[in-house]
């Protein structure tokens, strides 16, 4: 829980020789930016359209430059879980996990809506999708944090806009665009070998503009395995990481403009031991324009196309964890291609009418190569194929009759086809006999029609209220369809007969701008989630564990609870917020051959969390923020047998304006206290999350 303030535009530079030599670190403004004790940001993400200058009657949250630039966390998804309703299946910080180490509990969820597994909020970056389109994970290391102007996070559904995967909500990154001449660089160090170094440079002539950055990472790591735990074979997880991005916009005239964006991305992990690595690498590249006509519309486009591929290797240890044998080698490319087109237009005074078409089509697989972990043999090689096209058109409007009223109702046809499914390769059995696979599955072409209708009612100067109800859905991805894997003694099974997810929700809230230095926001919500998709066991070893897990539509999930925001300012800049999440999600229904698991909580999902900080921020003194996290007990398992314990951290942050270039200082700490707290339970063995970890270093903006 942070300031909430909107912020458009950014200032990058170009830079000469001479300066990029004498240049030492990153970005600090000079001067004091002004608070806003405010909770009710104006949401581009809320309507896709920037002519709409209400705020949007949703439940929104907006991170700042200076919020994310303050953060003591060094990764977005960590930042991220300040907001109340944020969370990953895993505990996990993406610094040492990488998102596909657990193929169970890789994706981003909003308010805990949904089981384990894939994705169910759509996250973007300056609104193309970073979510990897053949299993819903995300690489978070691709958004470099010196990058991030504010960060926006709509909760509830944005299906009626979005479409697939925006089912819980969207949460949109945008970076700075450069603007000006200019430069910005920074240099961090600190404990455990971590380096974060990032320059950008930026030109301006005319109407042309064109900026380059670049963001390079690494650390040694730390121990993920607990003490009472490790043995031989266990040492530091570590991580690097290298993202570049070019952008070259153009400018027309005040009413036209076209802008080219690319990035370069790779990525590398070892997760412990010494077969455990991970390695990534993708190329992306997306071309947008905005178009003013001078009957009032406002045009916006944009074409994108993605080409990453992932590969990771699994290990099985022996008991006394002083050897382990490679279990799997899995190897995932994909492609993306896609397209937008959306039009708005305000039709007199108090409506305001948007629409547009979106194209997706997906082309993905995944290479897996196995392992017999007592002899080093080969046990088979399998090729999981397939691919999607997803086509959809959404029509909204916004309507303000008076000014102290607000009704906006959207709604989305989607319509998509998951073709081309395939699975070949061999597997060789315990008696040494080698099987061809050649499957081929049926085509299944699906529609979805979602609507939403909100309400903002301000019924007073301090007390606005709101309300919402909706629909939405996610279709399976292509792993959940296609891919069949295996992970040490468990064998994870393919399902082409998945059906789509169908949310029905509804939420209410009250917004409290009682004083000038005081907000407040509470939000209660209820979503049932049809046909979830769920990871069932179905076959077992002579001691009950399980040897076999297949994906299955598993009836009725529902989540009910409240999210609370607070921001109170008693001083000039020095502000205190907290935030509070309370998500009771169950598995409602269930498959006949499931019945035992009805009624209990989801698995991956803590029912409670919240932060709370003490923020003063005077740039010219100093700037501090002192932040505690509260994360309550989970389940690793629906069955609910590994029960992980709850935790705290405390993170802190100082920082101070230098008198020349343009520059700060600033010291950071993550797990100040150095709590050990439990992350997975994966293998029997008990995996810790980061410990205290010190960083800093300097910015710099010419």
């Amino acid at each position: 829980m942070t300031r909430v303030k909107q912020s458009h535009g950014s200032v990058f530079g170009w830079v000469g020789g001479v300066v990029i030599a004498s240049a030492a670190a990153c970005f600090a403004e000079s001067s004091a930016p002004s608070l806003e004790v405010r909770l009710e940001p104006i949401v581009v993400t809320a309507t896709r359209s920037d002519l709409s200058q209400e705020q949007a009657p949703a439940s929104a949250t907006v991170l700042d430059h200076d919020a994310v630039q303050t953060s003591a966390d060094i990764t977005i998804d960590d930042i991220l879980r300040t907001i109340p309703g944020f969370s990953l299946y895993r505990r996990s910080s993406s610094l040492v996990t990488p998102p596909g180490l657990d193929t169970e509990a890789q994706g981003v969820t909003l308010r805990n809506i949904g089981p384990a597994g894939a994705s169910r909020a759509l996250v973007m970056v300056d609104g193309v999708p970073i979510i990897s389109p053949f299993d819903g994970q995300v690489f978070w290391g691709k958004v470099p944090q010196e990058s991030i102007d504010h960060i926006e996070v709509v909760r509830g559904s944005g299906a009626s806009l979005w479409g697939n995967y925006a089912m819980a909500g969207v949460i949109n990154i945008i970076t700075r665009k450069p603007s000006e001449t200019g430069a910005a660089l920074k240099a961090s160090y600190g404990t455990n070998g971590l380096t974060d170094d990032y320059l950008s440079l930026s030109g301006r002539k005319d109407k042309l503009t064109i900026g380059l950055e670049g963001n390079f990472f690494n650390l040694d790591g730390f121990p993920v395995v607990a003490h009472d735990e490790r043995g031989p074979i266990d040492k530091d997880a570590s991580s690097r990481s290298e993202v570049f991005n070019g952008r070259v916009s153009y400018r027309f005239s005040d009413t036209a403009s076209v802008a080219l964006h690319g990035q370069y991305f790779d990525q590398a992990y070892n997760y412990g031991t010494h077969l455990r690595t991970v390695g990534a690498g993708a190329g992306l590249i997306d071309l947008s324009g905005t178009l003013h006509t001078d009957d009032g519309s406002e045009w916006q486009a944009m074409v994108f196309s993605n080409l990453q591929s992932f590969h990771i290797n699994f290990s099985e240890a022996n008991e006394a964890r002083t050897s382990e044998s490679l279990a799997l080698k899995q190897t995932v490319p994909s492609t993306d291609l896609g397209a937008s087109l959306v039009w708005s237009r305000r039709m007199l005074e108090p409506l305001l009418i948007s629409s547009g078409v979106d194209l997706h089509w997906i082309d993905g697989q995944s290479r897996d190569h196995s392992f017999d972990p007592d002899t080093g043999m080969s046990t088979g090689q399998r090729r999981s194929d397939g691919k999607q096209f997803f086509a959809g058109f959404f029509l909204q409007g916004i309507y303000t009759p008076m000014p102290r009223l607000e009704i906006a109702l959207s709604g989305r046809a989607d319509l998509w086809t998951n073709y081309e499914g395939t699975q070949n390769g061999t597997q060789t059995d315990d008696m040494g006999v080698t099987t061809a696979i050649n499957s081929r599955f049926q085509s299944q072409t699906r529609a979805a029609f979602n609507p939403r209708l909100s309400v903002l009612y301000r019924a007073s100067d301090w007390l606005h209220l709101r309300a919402a109800a909706y629909r939405a859905f996610r279709a399976p991805t292509l792993a959940e369809l296609y891919r069949q894997s295996q992970v040490e003694d468990l064998k994870l099974l393919a399902n082409p007969k998945l059906s789509p997810e169908r949310l029905n929700g509804a939420e209410a809230g009250v917004d409290l701008p009682v004083l000038e230095n005081v907000d407040l926001r509470a939000t209660g919500f209820w979503n049932e989630v049809d046909n979830p998709i769920e990871s069932v066991d179905t076959a077992f070893d002579a001691m009950g564990n399980a040897t076999e897990r297949k994906r299955s539509n598993q009836g009725l999930a529902r989540t009910f609870g409240a999210e609370v925001e607070a921001i109170y300012e008693p001083l000039p800049d020095l502000l205190l917020s907290a935030s509070y999440l309370l998500a009771d999600g169950t598995l409602v229904h269930t498959a006949p051959a499931d019945k035992h698991l009805e009624g209990f909580q989801l698995a991956q999902i803590p029912p409670h969390a919240a932060t709370v900080a003490i923020e003063y921020r005077n740039p010219k003194i100093i700037t501090a923020r002192l932040e505690g996290r509260f994360i309550d007990d989970q389940f690793e398992d629906q069955e609910h047998m590994d029960k992980q314990g709850s935790y705290y951290i405390l993170n802190a942050t100082l920082a101070r304006q230098l008198p020349f270039w343009n520059g700060e200082v600033f010291l950071a700490g993550e797990n100040l206290l150095d709590h050990e707290y439990t992350v997975d339970h994966g293998g029997g063995i008990k995996q810790i999350g980061s410990p205290l970890l010190v960083h800093g270093g300097l910015r710099f903006h010419f």
